[in-house]
């Protein structure tokens, strides 16, 4: 019997492609001993490549399961980081609550439309006027009445003790968490912050483009209260920020201008 056997390997995917023609021209025809030696040669080579391949799966998987064991740990890292925090936070609640706080929502304070920052700072310093006015009727003390507020609202918070400093009533401390003190911000945990931790740059832009009515009115302190002219003669102050949050820096900074100021302000970062 005679065979005519093309045999063609390709390196870069260890596959084979084997290629058997009968019959063939007399000129490509081989003889019984060189078919049987072509078909071992053959073999051969089948087996080397099975062995490469097992090797390469074996591999794959010890990769992958290492990579399943970062995985874990990080998940688990993050679990514990979540758990520490809630702890943090409750610890402070517990804080806060010594002081038997009363909380006040109030809505539709001077019912006028105005353009951006205005409107807001107008609203806000409105609300705080309204409780010291109605602190009577609400059985509190026109004396400790606070503010207090989160990103935006630790803008505004701030912003209204710097509006009611020199008047008649003052807030009596303000409570700013990650406040946004800045408009258009160029710090280091901006950048270094900038995406993948929930509030991204690109999302604070959009938010200060659709707040201002333009970009300089940014510099004003009732957008930026970190730019006001001075910051002597504020309320007591506990900022917080996050580690992982791109307002940290102008955070940090307005305590420490608070401080540097002669008020009394404690920093605290949830790293």
């Amino acid at each position: 019997m005679t065979w005519n056997i093309a045999l063609k390997r390709t390196l870069a995917t260890s596959a084979l492609a084997v290629l058997f023609i009968l019959p063939t021209p007399a000129s490509a025809i081989l003889s019984d001993d060189e078919a049987r030696k072509a078909i071992l040669d053959l073999r051969k080579t089948l087996a080397s490549t099975q062995l490469e391949l097992q090797g390469q799966i074996e591999r794959l998987k010890s990769e992958n399961a290492q990579l399943r064991g970062q995985i874990e740990g990080l998940q688990r890292q993050s679990e514990d980081l979540i758990a520490s925090q809630k702890t943090n936070y409750r610890d402070l609640d517990l804080r806060l609550n010594k002081f038997e706080p009363q909380t006040l929502e109030i809505e539709g304070v001077t019912g006028t439309i105005q353009p951006g920052e205005k409107a807001a700072f107008d609203d806000a310093l409105a609300a705080f006027h309204w409780v010291v006015a109605q602190a009577a009727s609400l059985h509190i003390d026109p004396q400790r009445v606070a503010v207090g507020g989160d990103s935006a609202g630790g803008n505004l918070a701030a912003a209204v003790c710097l509006g009611a400093r020199g008047g008649e009533h003052v807030p009596a401390f303000q409570l700013l968490i990650y406040p946004a003190t800045l408009m258009y911000p160029d710090t280091p945990s901006y950048h270094a912050n900038a995406e993948g931790y929930g509030l991204t740059a690109k999302a604070m832009h959009w938010f200060m483009d659709h707040y201002l009515p333009t970009r300089e009115h940014g510099n004003d302190w009732r957008a930026s209260p970190l730019k006001a002219a001075s910051h002597a003669g504020l309320p007591p102050a506990l900022v917080l920020t996050a580690g992982y949050d791109p307002l940290k820096d102008e955070g940090y900074q307005y305590a420490d201008t608070l401080s540097a100021a002669g008020g009394v302000a404690e920093y605290v970062c949830f790293e």
